[in-house]
C-alpha cells in the first residue's frame, strides 16, 4: 500500500511521471493557457477547449466505468479527441487530423504499447462520425461522451441547430436519448424534436389559415407541451400556411412570447419561413430553399399529406 499524498492540481512539476493521464491532461491545459492562436483565429474559443476537454474527459471517466471499458485508455481517448482544434483553432477534419497528434503525445509520455495506442486512436479519429453506428465499443464511447459533455450546455442545441444539417443533428439527438437513459436521467424533451425528420420532405403536411387567425392559435397554451417543430410560411399577402409533420392546425405548438417588448411576430416576407422548436422555445428564420436544402419542406409540386 502507498501513503496518502497531496493532490498534485496539475502544477507541472508535482505530476508524478508515472501518472500518464495527469500527465496528458496537464499537456493539453499547458498548449491552451501558451497557445498562440488567439479566440479570433478559433472556431470557438481557448475558453471552450479548456472547459469541454475538462468535462468530457471527466465524463468519460464516468461513462467509461459504465460501460466496462478500460477507464484510462478511454479518459485519454476523451481528452485527446480535439487535440487538433486545440493546437490549431480548426475543426476541419479534426477527428482524422488528431490520430497522428494524439499517438505522439501518448509516445511521449511513454507507459502506452501499441495496443493501448491503437485503442486511443480509434476513440479520437471516429468522435466525429456521429452518423456512423458500429460495433466498435471504444470508437462509440468517444461519439458518446463528446455528445455528453457538448449538451450538458444551455442552448447547445441552437449551435448545432443553426450550423449543422438537420440529419446530423438528428443523430446527436438521438445518442444523447440513449445516454441519458442508459445514465438513468429523465430525457429531455429538446432531444425528442428530430425523432420524425426525414430529409427529404420533413415538415409535409400542410395547412391553410387565415393571417387573422395566426395570432390566436400561438397564444393557445394548450399547444405549448408539444414538442413537434413546425413552420409557419407568410406570403406578402393573403393567408399564411402552417407546416407539420401531422395534418391539422391542433398538430401544432405556441411559439413563444415575443421579445424585447416587440407587440407583433416577426413574421416572414415572402419566400421565408419560421421554422418553430418548441421543445426549446425558439424559431429561426429560414429562405425557402433553406427549407428545402435541409428537407425541413418539400419542393413545389412534390405530393403533401
Amino acid at each position: 500500500m502507498r501513503p496518502l499524498t497531496r493532490h498534485h492540481h496539475f502544477k507541472r512539476t508535482e505530476v508524478a511521471v508515472h501518472d500518464r493521464i495527469a500527465t496528458l491532461e496537464a499537456m493539453v491545459v499547458d498548449e491552451l493557457l501558451h497557445t498562440r492562436v488567439s479566440d479570433s483565429r478559433r472556431d470557438s474559443s481557448i475558453a471552450w477547449e479548456l472547459k469541454h476537454s475538462s468535462g468530457v474527459t471527466q465524463a468519460a471517466r464516468i461513462l467509461a466505468a459504465k460501460r466496462g471499458l478500460n477507464v484510462a485508455l478511454a479518459t485519454a481517448g476523451a481528452l485527446l479527441h480535439d487535440i487538433y482544434t486545440v493546437r490549431t483553432g480548426s475543426y476541419t477534419d479534426h477527428a482524422r487530423r488528431g490520430g497522428p497528434m494524439a499517438r505522439s503525445m501518448l509516445v511521449s509520455v511513454g507507459g502506452f504499447d501499441d495496443a493501448d495506442i491503437e485503442v486511443v486512436e480509434r476513440v479520437v479519429v471516429n468522435h466525429s462520425d456521429k452518423h456512423l453506428w458500429s460495433d466498435d465499443s471504444y470508437a462509440e464511447f468517444g461519439k458518446d461522451v463528446d455528445v455528453l459533455d457538448c449538451l450538458l450546455y444551455p442552448d447547445s442545441i441552437d449551435e448545432y441547430l443553426l450550423v449543422k444539417p438537420l440529419a446530423s443533428v438528428r443523430h446527436y439527438l438521438r445518442r444523447a436519448q440513449d445516454v441519458w437513459r442508459e445514465l438513468g436521467i429523465p430525457v429531455p424533451r429538446a432531444f425528442l424534436q428530430l425523432d420524425e425528420y426525414k430529409p427529404g420532405g420533413w415538415l409535409t403536411s400542410r395547412t391553410v389559415v387565415p393571417s387573422g387567425q395566426i395570432g390566436a392559435l400561438l397564444s393557445d397554451e394548450h399547444f405549448a407541451a408539444s414538442v413537434t417543430p413546425f413552420a409557419i410560411a407568410k406570403p406578402a399577402v393573403g393567408a399564411a400556411v402552417v407546416h407539420s409533420t401531422v395534418a391539422g392546425v391542433r398538430s401544432v405548438a405556441a411559439l413563444p412570447r415575443p421579445q424585447h417588448g416587440a407587440e407583433q411576430w416577426p413574421f416572414p416576407s415572402s419566400g421565408e419561413i419560421a421554422l418553430v422548436w418548441p421543445g426549446l422555445g425558439k424559431y429561426q428564420m429560414l429562405s425557402h430553399a433553406q427549407a428545402v436544402e435541409q428537407g425541413i419542406i418539400a419542393m413545389e409540386g412534390e405530393a403533401v399529406s
